[in-house]
């Protein structure tokens, strides 16, 4: 017997010796104790958000390797936000929103690491995994190379390689958000709304959707009312069907939590499924998008709402099953981003002056783990979908197809063409079968970053009373979407929605009926055919209780060990010596038009700092009172809405702060302010900066 534990022994050395040589990096991953809160304290809930905006220089990920852009600076603020939300009985859940491009696993695991090397002042118990949900918005604008598979971080951004420094800062953002939302726990109640909001996504590849099953697409048209017409003005090219605006997941989901002692909301969670990839491709500043243009306005709403009160609601968006659906845009831009975010906000608002649903407070949470490659799906009725294709495997061999070279439209062809669906043709197929991947015509590159992909996929199902939340590890198309709803929904009066990108990014699930088409969602389906059908049976096993055990279906795996090799070469941190002009700067958002009048006001700051992630200069407008210098407020009217807008980066998205060129450690910012409508002539205004511990402030000027 002891011999028998010392041959074990050395055999386990001798693998970990093996395994940390043979890797760079080995994150441990803490499975987290069974001991929870203390129970009898009711329901609490607090919130925070940490800003995670890009230091200029910085990758941005979503486009990829041929279009995307480094940052020269932002529009608008990134942000981590936390949720944190307790039962009486001691249960608990952190939702955890990023605006981010997507939130691979390996970051969430050093999240988890952090939090139990250095826990949370005053907790008592240590965070288990599943009890945290992470998801990110998509947006495109945000920083890239931080995944932990380095086939993501050559593909997704413009320069390939890990950014050791970006990873750590987003690590320490996020560890400190979770943190603050936890520290600010109060008893607390939570209500919730959901509405239909059609026209402002539209479905991208429709052709694939239309080739689902009668009574998968049919779930889509029994949203339809009579009556309704949504037959779009976009271009022919954008929009040509009316389909594409039934095509869709149109549900707005709001949670709403309040605080039970003053009344004021803590948090505020939306759900609902796009691209948020409305500024586009050309432009070289960060950015949330659409759904940081609607955060915004949201704030702005409730700060008004509960003046005379220190209110700073955490508003924040959780994505859905938006892999075939863009939002609604005409151009992409500047000016587009910020008409659909605030129609979606307003949506948001009309929501919560309305009749809001109490939420049961009983919290729970699943997450398993399971490995994708090769895996049996027990689903005889898609035997003979494509004839002599075997579809009950999954691939032995992360793939994409070639159509993945084009992109969709909202998405790497670049501008000059508009619309890659314009002007070039999906539908890229192979004569042969190549296994699971079916008749997909591989991309042979893409086989390269194979052993990079993710393989041990999380599946997380979260319950806030009867909201059910499914966690997706990456970008399903809606019709599975809606499948996976149906496979995870336990009764009529429960509100199940889908987490897009939470907890991992392992690229685009699509149905088999999509996938047989092979346009771009189903060219970038990396595990073939039976992906979709792996995930939907995935997470009715969770459902129906037909898995137990976090790493059930495993044969071999490590709890608690997970390895991430990754290229070690830093990538590069660009600043342009040139001057980068404020003409350059507009056309890179579609805003080039600005540059002839006298639509914006520009002023130059100069900084000495080296490359810092931590200090982002922050930069707002003050007006000269009877008081003083006070913050410029302005007034925005949306029908019977009347909101207040402060004009700072923070809460306005006219503002753009820029590095016009880097000398020798100067580094001199340039602020562009675009004016809105309707401001008199002969405001006296001035620039306030903060930057650090450095205010600075410009001289005075009168608008004109």
């Amino acid at each position: 017997m002891k011999q028998s534990f010392i041959f074990k022994l050395l055999f386990f050395l001798i693998l970990n010796f093996f395994f940390s040589s043979c890797f760079p990096r080995i994150f441990n991953v803490p499975k987290g104790d069974r001991k929870t809160p203390v129970p009898g304290h009711g329901f609490l809930a607090g919130a925070a958000e940490t800003d995670i905006t890009p230091f200029p220089g910085s990758t941005m990920a979503g486009f990829g390797e041929d279009i995307g852009q480094f940052t020269r600076g932002n529009l608008g603020r990134l942000y981590v936000k936390s949720t944190y939300v307790e039962d009486s009985l001691g249960n608990y859940l952190f939702i955890v929103a990023c605006d981010l491009w997507a939130f691979p696993k390996g970051l969430g695991d050093r999240v988890m690491n952090e939090l139990k090397r250095y826990p949370i002042p005053g907790i008592n118990f240590t965070i288990a995994r599943e009890n945290v949900l992470f998801t990110a918005t998509h947006t495109h604008n945000a920083q890239g190379n931080y995944s932990t598979s380095y086939g993501y971080n050559a593909g997704s951004s413009t320069s390939t390689g890990f950014d050791k420094d970006q990873f750590r800062f987003l690590i320490s953002r996020i560890k400190e958000s979770i943190e603050l939302a936890y520290i600010a726990r109060e008893s607390a109640s939570v209500e919730y709304s959901a509405t239909n909001v059609f026209g402002l996504s539209r479905n991208r590849s429709i052709k694939p959707w239309r080739n689902n099953r009668p009574e998968d697409k049919q779930v889509f048209y029994n949203r339809l009312s009579s009556g309704n017409n949504y037959v779009s003005d976009q271009p022919e090219c954008l929009a040509d069907d009316p389909d594409q605006f039934v095509a869709v997941n149109p549900v707005l989901t709001t949670i709403l939590i309040n605080s039970n002692s003053t009344g004021h909301p803590i948090s505020v969670i939306n759900n609902y499924t796009a691209h948020p990839t409305i500024l586009g491709s050309d432009s070289v500043l960060a950015s949330a998008d659409v759904f940081g243009v609607a955060s915004v306005l949201i704030q702005n709403y409730l700060r008004d709402r509960f003046s005379g009160k220190l209110v700073h609601p955490i508003v924040s968006f959780i994505n859905g099953a938006e892999g075939d659906i863009s939002m609604n845009w005409k151009k992409q831009g500047r000016e587009e981003m910020i008409r659909l975010g605030e129609k979606l906000g307003i949506e948001v608002i009309e929501l919560l002056n309305g009749d809001l649903i109490p939420v049961n407070k009983l919290v729970s949470s699943q997450l398993v783990f399971d490995c994708i490659r090769n895996r049996e799906v027990n689903d005889p009725g898609y035997e003979s979908i494509l004839k002599g294709v075997p579809v009950h495997r999954t691939a032995k061999k992360p793939a994409a197809g070639k159509a993945i070279i084009l992109g969709a439209e909202d998405g790497r062809v670049d501008n000059k063409f508009e619309i890659d669906e314009c002007n070039f043709s999906e539908a890229i197929m192979s004569h042969k079968i190549e296994g699971g991947h079916a008749h997909k015509d591989v991309f042979k590159k893409t086989y390269l970053a194979g052993k990079s992909a993710p393989a041990i996929i999380p599946f997380g199902m979260h319950d806030i009373g009867q909201i059910r939340i499914i966690a997706v590890p990456g970008e399903c198309s809606v019709a599975l979407g809606e499948r996976l709803i149906k496979a995870a929904t336990k009764s009529h009066g429960q509100h199940t929605f889908i987490a897009g990108l939470a907890n991992e990014y392992m690229s685009y699930l699509t149905t088999p009926e999509e996938y047989k088409l092979q346009h771009y969602e189903g060219a970038s389906t990396i595990y073939g055919l039976a992906s979709g059908l792996f995930i939907e049976q995935k997470f009715n096993d969770i459902h129906t209780g037909g898995i137990s055990g976090r790493y059930a279906g495993l044969k071999w795996y490590f709890p608690g060990i997970i390895f991430y090799p990754y290229r070690k070469n830093k990538i590069r941190q660009r600043f342009l010596n040139n001057h980068f002009n404020s003409y350059h700067l507009l056309k890179s958002i579609a805003a080039e038009h600005l540059s002839e009048g006298i639509d914006y006001i520009k002023h130059t700051w100069t900084l000495k700092h080296e490359f810092d992630y931590e200090n982002i200069p922050e930069v707002k407008l003050e007006t000269l009172t009877s008081d003083g210098w006070k913050d410029f407020i302005i007034e925005k009217s949306f029908q019977d809405i009347r909101i207040h807008e402060s004009q700072n980066d923070k809460y306005s998205y006219n503002f753009m702060n820029y590095i016009a060129r880097n000398n020798s450690g100067d580094k001199l910012w340039e602020t562009i302010w675009i004016r809105p409508q309707g401001i008199h002539p002969g405001t006296q205004l001035r620039f306030s900066l903060e930057c650090g511990s450095i205010t600075s402030y410009s001289k005075e000027f009168v608008l004109n």
